[in-house]
């Protein structure tokens, strides 16, 4: 949404509707859903409604900014003896409810936010049919839903403790005595492991 058409209060986007005039005009105004104020462009308000809408400016400024000049706007009274805040270049009006109300016009809610329409999820291929699109071609063979699964025995492995005094040779892997064993660099060897070394 463009820049022109944010609220001076709250920067939130403003949405048009439009009011009717006691002469039966059209004017076309523009309200802000989160604080409830509402813009009143180009001076439109003050020739439809009349010497109600009138505005007379008391001076000074405020700290809202014109939608459209983006210059300050001034503290002004209406002809209904309501305060607003005016444009001195394009003669816009920023109200709220009250002033709006001083000058015969309901507050419009605004309009209900279109529902979010969800696309349906894709539907869920069959196992027979993942496996013909792997495979790239039709086939007539039939596919079990669940195939049969053979349980496997568990086989518990005891590790028993080695024997005091005893050590693993590094070579043969067997449980030899410690008097027996000479140092390596990977660890202990046996004694017919070491004279197999020198023999070879």
């Amino acid at each position: 949404m463009k820049a022109e058409n944010r609220c001076p209060h709250c920067t939130q986007p403003l949405q048009s509707f439009q009011v009717t005039s006691p002469v039966g005009t059209e004017v076309e105004l523009r309200s802000c859903g989160p604080c409830g104020k509402v813009w009143a462009p180009s001076g439109h308000l003050q020739r439809a409604f009349g010497t109600k809408a009138q505005h007379h400016m008391v001076g000074g400024s405020t700290s809202h900014s014109c939608v459209e000049c983006r210059i300050l706007l001034t503290p002004s009274t209406l002809g209904s003896g309501a305060t607003a805040e005016v444009c001195s270049a394009c003669q816009g009006l920023f109200l709220d409810a009250t002033e709006l109300t001083a000058l015969g016009i309901a507050r419009q809610a605004p309009p209900p936010a279109l529902p979010v329409i969800r696309p349906p999820p894709p539907p869920v291929a069959s196992r027979r049919e993942g496996l013909l699109e792997v495979a790239g071609e039709e086939d007539d063979d039939e596919v079990d839903e669940e195939e049969e699964v053979t349980p496997v025995p568990s086989v518990v492995v005891r590790h028993e403790p080695p024997e005091p005094g005893t050590f693993t040779c590094v070579e043969c892997g067997q449980r030899k005595l410690l008097r027996e064993g000479q140092a390596l660099r990977d660890g202990l060897a046996c004694r017919d492991c070491m004279k197999a070394r020198a023999r070879g």
